[in-house]
């Protein structure tokens, strides 16, 4: 039998989302979900499209990052999503995409400000961003793990690379993550229109 059999497949629901909703293209980005009884961490595999994976490819992980079950390699972003989870006890999943509008703000290199907007799934008033650092390292996840120690922080940019959005479940999670690319996207079009 298939360890958390039922939060690997929602890891696979959400992942196939992320696509549907433009969030990733290819096999960037990533999503996992914390099991609150074992401890357990269960994450997208590393290099492999959302669209062809299964639960069995869900890598599940301990605490200190160990490979508990699974027979691919779990993202490379696991550290960061430890290093969240480490800070946040509200926070039972987290997805990272490379979506096109939060690269965009990520290379201008300062925290957005969301208070132009009456709804707003993040419940914050600026994103704030963390300092450039190469994909899967520990200067990155240690970024992180400082911004997230604000238990209002929902959401964070990182320069040059994307945004990282945390929620309680894998649905908040997602709602947020495409909250923060249309607010994105409609920040740069009243910029445009500004122009005018």
């Amino acid at each position: 039998m298939l360890l958390l059999k039922s939060l690997r497949q929602e890891i696979v629901d959400h992942g196939v989302r992320l696509v549907e909703f433009g969030l990733v293209k290819g096999r960037a980005g990533n999503i996992s979900a914390l099991d609150a009884e074992s401890g357990y961490l269960a994450i997208s595999p590393s290099r492999m499209y959302y669209n062809r994976i299964s639960p069995k490819d869900i890598v599940i992980l301990d605490k200190d990052g160990n490979i508990i079950d699974g027979k691919q390699k779990p993202s490379s972003e696991f550290n960061s999503h430890l290093a969240i989870y480490q800070q946040r006890f509200d926070v039972h999943s987290i997805i990272h995409t490379h979506s096109p509008s939060a690269i965009a703000f990520s290379l201008i290199g300062k925290e957005v400000d969301l208070s132009a907007f009456s709804e707003n799934l993040v419940e914050q008033k600026t994103i704030p961003i963390v300092p450039k650092a190469l994909p899967g390292t520990n200067e990155l996840a240690n970024h992180l793990r400082l911004v997230f120690q604000n238990p209002k922080i929902n959401v964070c940019l990182i320069s040059g690379h994307g945004v990282f959005v945390v929620g309680s479940t894998v649905s908040i999670a997602l709602a947020r993550a495409c909250f923060v690319e249309e607010a994105l996207q409609a920040l740069i079009f009243s910029k445009i229109l500004q122009l005018q």
